[in-house]
């Protein structure tokens, strides 16, 4: 049978060693800036080359050499279609998730900057705390261990999800979780922020906010491909 051709711009993949590459057989040196780079993808799946210099502390100059150079040893990879780039190393996904991470990525830069230390936490590190967050739903935490709900709209959420998602019960998984009972974020979150890409979804939302019981706060990012 004919293998299918690939999407326009994406590079031919190979096998993704990202984390493992990086850090068990990391062939160049434990503090280089492309060791970092492999770490940082493993993280955060889809990045732009400023996401990556801002996490590896690094110049974009450097990054985008240092990255050039893993791809072609096929350690990662690269969506050339969108400017800026995509990098990746688990393969590529289509547009809606590759974009959504990346809105993802600048918002945690954003709340880095004003509340220092501040990281996402993984899927598999919220489900075994009883939590299944739905798309848009990432959690993260401080430096001062508070815990922090945000729910990124880059589409077209409705307002009422704001309210839903402050007080969903969670379904949990139990191969993390073995109480049937899931939590709801009200339960642990001390700041519940809603991230938006446009300004009058934005306005929607704050307007929606002011006349409901949830403890939320509005905010907007650059979409990095507006910029």
């Amino acid at each position: 049978m004919k293998r299918a051709a690939r999407p326009p711009g994406f590079t031919v993949r190979s096998s993704s060693r990202t984390a493992r590459v990086a850090a068990a057989h990391d062939p160049f040196g434990p503090a280089s800036l492309k060791c970092r780079i492999l770490l940082e993808l493993a993280r955060l799946e889809f990045a732009t080359t400023t996401q990556l210099a801002y996490w590896c502390r690094a110049s974009i100059p450097g990054v985008s050499r240092a990255a050039l150079t893993l791809a072609k040893l096929g350690h990662i990879e690269l969506c050339s279609l969108p400017r800026p780039f995509i990098w990746y190393a688990a393969g590529p996904a289509c547009w809606a998730v590759m974009a959504h991470a990346c809105h993802r990525n600048t918002l945690e830069i954003v709340l880095d900057r004003q509340q220092g230390g501040f990281r996402f936490l993984q899927r598999v590190d919220l489900l075994r705390k009883g939590f299944n967050p739905a798309r848009g739903e990432h959690a993260g935490v401080d430096a001062h261990g508070s815990m922090w709900l945000v729910l990124l709209d880059d589409s077209s959420m409705k307002c009422e999800r704001i309210g839903r998602t402050w007080w969903r019960r969670h379904t949990p998984s139990p191969r993390h979780w073995p109480d049937p009972t899931g939590r709801c974020w009200g339960d642990v979150v001390q700041h519940y922020v809603v991230a938006c890409t446009d300004t009058c979804r934005a306005r929607r939302h704050r307007a929606w906010i002011t006349t409901r019981d949830v403890p939320a706060c509005v905010t907007e990012i650059q979409d990095p491909w507006l910029a």
